[in-house]
């Protein structure tokens, strides 16, 4: 096992791996990381005086039982996700009680596939730890996110994207572990200098003899993915977010605003799709 630097702490960023990160008293070879500023919900353009029944941009001509879909792509202004993209498509509709349902597609990829195995990070192309040792931001391109908490006044449309959602099936996988509430011991943890080895702190031995695998590592105790009980695992529904806020154009062509959370400040200019 390469040498690592050894750094005491209690709690690491939630934005090292978009999730929430629980109290603990395990100590870890690794730093921390400063998880940014508390969003903004309310930065975006006002809101518009042409309100109507319809949502904004619908195309009354493709409605089905749950209403009409309608379809935005654009981009996030002056952003890069980890592909160099700066894409966004936007996707929603209407459920038969009414409430606006859709997604949120970011960057540019195939979606990684279903999660199989408990024991490695997922998905398999998580970038786990900088060159500083710390969690990576991650955002999964081509993921078809869930809108949250949608609303729209007039030609305004405010919703959430949260970036916990993509771990539900992992976590799901894991097996408790008695009397703690993560996916893995809480105990000391050592990551390599070269960020590519893992282990646990063995307090038979008092030695980093435990090999664990470094992505599953920084999901269960950096990042707090999961929440473990006697019942089994479930996704930790906290932590990073994306907060849209946009308005729509009057003919519903084309929509303008802002995103703020752990992208924070970037415009977005998005285009109703043919």
């Amino acid at each position: 096992m390469k040498t690592a630097i050894r750094i005491d702490a209690c709690v690491v960023a939630v934005a090292a791996t978009a999730l929430a990160l629980a109290a603990c008293d395990a100590t870890h070879l690794l730093g921390t990381l400063d998880g940014g500023p508390p969003p903004e919900q309310d930065s975006g353009p006002p809101p518009g005086t042409d309100a109507g029944p319809d949502l904004p941009g619908a195309d009354r001509s493709d409605a089905g039982p749950s209403g009409p879909i309608t379809s935005w792509t654009g981009y996030i202004e002056n952003y890069k996700f980890a592909s160099g993209s700066d894409a966004v498509r936007v996707s929603y509709t209407t459920d038969a009680t009414g409430n606006i349902v859709g997604t949120v597609t970011l960057g540019n990829g195939t979606p990684p596939p279903p999660a199989t195995d408990p024991n490695v990070g997922y998905p398999s192309e998580l970038s786990t730890f900088d060159e500083l040792g710390i969690p990576r931001f991650y955002v999964a391109e081509g993921y078809a996110y869930t809108m949250r908490d949608v609303a729209f006044t007039g030609r305004r449309m405010q919703f959430d994207v949260a970036y916990w959602e993509l771990w539900q099936g992992w976590c799901a996988l894991q097996t408790p572990v008695p009397g703690q509430t993560s996916c893995l011991p809480n105990v000391g943890s050592m990551v390599s200098a070269d960020h590519m080895h893992c282990a646990l702190l063995n307090s038979a031995t008092s030695q980093y003899d435990q090999p664990v695998d470094c992505g599953k590592l920084a999901l269960c105790q950096f990042g707090m993915a999961c929440m473990c009980g006697i019942a089994g695992c479930s996704v930790q529904e906290q932590g990073i977010q994306l907060f849209f806020d946009l308005s729509v154009t009057t003919d519903g062509a084309s929509a303008d605003g802002s995103v703020t959370g752990q992208i924070n400040g970037h415009n977005v200019h998005l285009t109703k799709d043919p």
